[in-house]
């Protein structure tokens, strides 16, 4: 009788944890970990060499690693806004960089009407927190504890628009201590795991590193053989061996389904191989980045997925995984990935069209293995771009991605039939999702603190706005900030170009720096370095001559010198970053530009530019008649 007892019991208990376990499952805490500027091949099992990352290798190792996920944007915000809304950014409204400091950015950002993922979450009854950047928005209205946040802790900005730090709106640091980032998200989320108790949570993580400026903890410092961004890296995967730890020591890391990837990809080509570009280009080291799914209860067949994926895909994703219904007033651009978590097949065809935005310029589109970069003007491109081989591209270039990665080999002339499909599929996509200066039917509005205000993606493109406007605008910036005026003198960034940091000595060391065409000035002779990919030392005592380098016996060296670079940058400025520590260029016209040279010239509002040739007329009366004769032309 004891014994049919035992077994009843036993059977009923058993029944219980599986219905508990079952329940469980269907809402899972979720933890979305989203780094900045990280690459393709930045972490050990994307094939990083100098690096170790063991936590993350182990999220990937014990779930779904993808090897072919695209961001929706090559830069910060509007890929931020794809994975918060589920839209390509040029849908969702917020296709530019914002910047604060910008005339034309300061007001806008995410429009208050788009749902986030938060926002989906509170319909669920998570608890909502981020921790770091958020970077869709500094103004009031555009907060992240507007959007479906409870709580907020980081750095919201980039270092260079804004370096406070806040614990939810009270600033802790009016400077944030770069070395201690690291160290102050993982301490505050590792607590706030453990106060969480049994109630279900979504917590946005989104480090503000590797992007520059970066400073490693002193535990770290000379940790890598990858100088300190390799040393960073290996402290930010630290910090996530801290968080599973914590999730463990709860008793819910086998129900957290944690979401690992990037924004975009990374300043450098060397962390994004075996793709072509960089961050700030739509060739495919600009977008494809890594992507991993790790949630023990449910993946229980850990694998390599090569099913194209994209940024737009996560907000359908965590929706059904926590059982909430897609809003139904509103186009969504993503496909839920939970049929792959299962072993089954997406609806959508591995053939479905990806478009590559750049701003609001349409640059390129893929199907399949085809990928067709778009003909472009220089009026189109925004300010950042950085692809110069495609700056002003004169034809359609195909590419076979599948046996062409690296994106080198023109096929267009051979596949007339595939450009002229990708083609067709491009005239659609601007239609719905608009094109430079041409709204799409499918674009929903542009968040704006100013009611009616005009949305301009780039400065370059101001001049167009109504001074009317424009005067109404400025008045409401010294509304909101009284004492703007006076800061602007300061901190307003002007475009620089000879303010290369391009070497630094320490007693009788010399370290030469990476660097790249549009840092270095006109007059550069040292051809040798004119692309310098990765840092050269030299001892001056036993090396004069500056041949011997000595970067990879002496990576302590290489770091601290690097550390000094990243102080000097901060103080003294850099190629179109403008130093605290810099003082006003003298000029004969106040407020206008200062361009050391003239192959950015272009960037200078007409309007001003033809501010400053008038004045020089009024200077100099007889200058029209001898520029004909005396002005050099290219």
């Amino acid at each position: 009788m004891k014994l049919q007892i035992i077994i009843l019991t036993v059977l009923a208990l058993s029944s219980l944890l599986s219905r508990q376990a079952h329940a469980d499952v269907s809402k899972p805490n979720v933890i979305f970990i989203l780094t900045d500027d990280l690459g393709y091949s930045d972490i050990g099992c994307y094939g990083a060499t100098k690096i170790k990352t063991p936590h993350i290798d182990q999220l990937a190792a014990e779930g779904l690693r993808f090897t072919h996920f695209h961001t929706a944007a090559s830069i910060c915000s509007p890929s931020r806004a794809a994975f918060l809304t589920g839209a390509y950014p040029q849908r969702a409204g917020l296709y530019m960089g914002i910047n604060p400091k910008r005339t034309a950015h300061w007001f806008l950002g995410l429009n208050p009407d788009e749902v986030t993922l938060a926002e989906q979450f509170k319909t669920r009854g998570y608890d909502t927190s981020m921790v770091g950047k958020w970077h869709l928005g500094t103004e009031p209205e555009f907060s992240m504890l507007k959007q479906g946040f409870d709580r907020y802790y980081g750095l919201p900005c980039n270092f260079s628009h804004d370096p406070r730090f806040f614990d939810g709106e009270e600033v802790v640091f009016e400077k944030t201590p770069l070395n201690r980032l690291t160290e102050l998200y993982t301490n505050r989320i590792t607590q706030y795991i453990r106060e969480q108790g049994e109630k279900l949570f979504f917590l946005y993580f989104a480090h503000n590193y590797p992007h520059t400026p970066f400073q490693a903890g002193e535990k770290f410092k000379g940790s890598s053989k990858d100088g300190v961004r390799g040393d960073i890296m290996q402290e930010l995967d630290w910090g996530i061996g801290e968080i599973m730890k914590a999730l463990e020591e709860a008793g819910i890391a086998d129900n957290t389904l944690i979401v690992f990837t990037s924004d975009n990809g990374p300043t450098s080509n060397e962390y994004a191989l075996p793709f072509r570009g960089t961050k700030y280009v739509t060739l495919e080291g600009g977008h494809r980045v890594p992507f991993i799914l790790h949630w023990p209860a449910k993946i229980t067949r850990p694998k390599v997925s090569g099913v194209p994926i994209t940024a737009m895909d996560l907000f359908p994703t965590l929706s059904e995984v926590i059982n909430a219904p897609m809003p139904s007033d509103r186009e969504f651009d993503g496909e839920s990935l939970l049929p792959l978590l299962e072993g089954n097949a997406l609806v959508r065809s591995s053939d479905a069209p990806f478009f590559y935005y750049n701003c609001e310029n349409l640059q390129a589109v893929r199907k399949g293995d085809w990928k067709l970069h778009l003909p472009r003007s220089i009026a189109q491109v925004p300010f950042w771009e950085k692809n110069r081989a495609y700056y002003q591209l004169k034809k359609p270039v195909l590419f076979d991605l599948k046996n062409d990665p690296g994106e080198k080999m023109d096929m267009a002339s051979k596949n007339p039939v595939i450009v002229a499909e990708l083609e067709r599929l491009v005239s659609e996509a601007r239609g719905n999702l608009g094109e430079y200066m041409e709204r799409g039917s499918g674009q929903r509005p542009t968040g704006t603190a100013i009611p009616d205000a005009p949305v301009i993606s780039t400065e370059k493109d101001w001049h167009m706005v109504d001074p009317a406007i424009v005067q109404q605008i400025e008045e409401e910036r010294r509304r909101r900030y009284p004492n703007w005026g006076k800061r602007r003198k300061v901190q307003e960034k002007k475009p620089y170009n000879c303010e290369n940091l391009q070497a630094v000595r320490k007693g009788d060391w010399k370290l030469h720096l990476p660097r790249s065409i549009a840092q270095v000035p006109f007059w550069e002779k040292n051809r040798a370095y004119y692309q310098l990919k990765k840092p050269v030392l030299f001892d001056l005592k036993n090396d004069p001559g500056e041949k011997m380098d000595m970067a990879s016996k002496n990576p302590v060296i290489v770091a601290e010198l690097e550390r000094l670079v990243s102080e000097a940058r901060g103080n003294l400025g850099e190629y179109m970053e403008r130093g605290s520590g810099q003082r006003p260029t003298g000029t004969a016209i106040p407020d206008a530009p200062v361009i050391s040279t003239e192959k950015d010239w272009h960037m200078v509002d007409p309007a001003i530019v033809q501010q400053i040739e008038e004045e020089r007329r009024r200077r100099y009366p007889n200058w029209g008649k001898r520029r004909k004769v005396q002005e050099k032309k290219p």
